[in-house]
C-alpha cells in the first residue's frame, strides 16, 4: 500500500518541471519510507531516490551558477518564459549545436565540444552545456521574435 503526495520541490527552478512523489512503503515492518522524486524533462521523466534528487539540485544549482545550460534546459527555460514549444525547441537547439551554430561545452571544459568526424556522433541534449551569452545570441541570430534571455549566472533556491 503507498500514500502518495505531489508537491513542488523547495529547489527547483522556475523553468525545471520538477514534482516530488514520497512514497510510504509498507512492506516491511520498521523500514522507513521510501521517498522517492519524479524529475520531468522534455523528452523523459526519471525517477530518483531523495539522495540522487538531492545530487541532481545541486549540479542543477551550480550549472545555472556559472550561466550554463544543458539544451534540455534551456528548451525549458524557453518553454517557461516564453510559452513556446520546449520539444520544438530543443530540436533547434539540437540541430544548431551540431551543425556548430550553437557552441556547447562538456560539463566542467572550457574547449568548444565537437560533433561528426573527429568528435561526438550526436548531440546528448542532459549533458552537453552551452553558456548564456551563446544561447541568448543563437537566440537573437535564429529566433528573433522569441523574447526570452537567459541569465548569465543564476541563483536556485536559499
Amino acid at each position: 500500500m503507498s500514500v502518495g503526495a505531489s508537491r513542488k520541490a523547495k529547489s527547483s527552478s522556475d523553468f525545471l518541471r520538477v514534482t516530488a512523489l514520497a512514497d510510504k512503503i509498507s512492506a516491511r515492518p520498521g523500514k522507513p519510507f521510501d521517498e522517492q522524486f519524479t524529475v520531468r524533462g522534455v523528452r523523459s521523466i526519471s525517477q530518483m531516490s531523495r539522495k540522487v534528487y538531492e545530487e541532481y539540485q545541486s549540479a542543477l544549482k551550480d550549472r545555472l551558477a556559472k550561466g550554463r545550460y544543458t539544451l534540455e534546459d534551456a528548451a525549458m527555460h524557453i518553454e517557461a518564459t516564453t510559452n513556446e514549444r520546449a520539444d520544438e525547441m530543443l530540436q533547434k537547439l539540437e540541430a544548431a549545436a551540431w551543425a556548430g551554430k550553437l557552441v556547447v561545452y562538456e560539463p566542467g571544459k572550457n574547449a568548444k565540444y565537437i560533433y561528426g568526424p573527429g568528435g561526438a556522433n550526436h548531440v546528448r541534449i542532459d549533458y552537453e552545456e552551452a553558456y548564456a551569452n551563446d544561447l541568448n545570441t543563437w537566440l537573437a541570430e535564429n529566433e528573433l521574435r522569441i523574447a526570452c534571455e537567459f541569465p548569465e549566472s543564476r541563483r536556485i533556491g536559499s
